[in-house]
């Protein structure tokens, strides 16, 4: 599917990217996707990968025809992943490319930013006298 200088590049990416061919097993994870996902290196190659997925949303998303992206954020080993599922661009049949970024500290961000900056929509003065 892929040379062996796109697999290099891909290896040593910050982001999670997995390669899946038309029959839905992985062909390809760099070590950052498998971490993601809690994988071992032999889930390469092996047969029934989608069981390995925990999340029931991304593994959706990887059983349907790869058309367009599909993006979701979920939950997984106590962090928070962002996955993006595209048809793979070399133009395999039926192949997917997924890539996965951990959003934790993006999503811990947002929660103290809505707990300690005032939000202009409220007012902070007290009632009136």
């Amino acid at each position: 599917m892929w040379d062996e200088q796109v697999i290099s590049l891909l290896d040593t990416l910050p982001v999670g990217v997995l390669a899946l061919d038309g029959s839905n097993e992985l062909t390809h994870a760099n070590r950052p996707g498998l971490e993601m996902l809690g994988l071992e290196e032999d889930a390469v190659g092996r047969d029934g990968f989608l069981e390995l997925v925990e999340n029931e949303n991304l593994r959706k998303a990887l059983r349907a025809p790869a058309n367009g992206v599909v993006r979701m954020t979920f939950p997984s080993g106590g962090h928070s992943l962002h996955a993006e599922v595209r048809a793979d661009p070399t133009g395999s049949d039926g192949a997917k490319v997924v890539f996965l970024r951990d959003v934790t500290g993006v999503s811990n961000m947002a929660i103290l930013r809505r707990h300690f900056v005032p939000s202009p929509f409220v007012s902070t003065r007290c009632c009136s006298s």
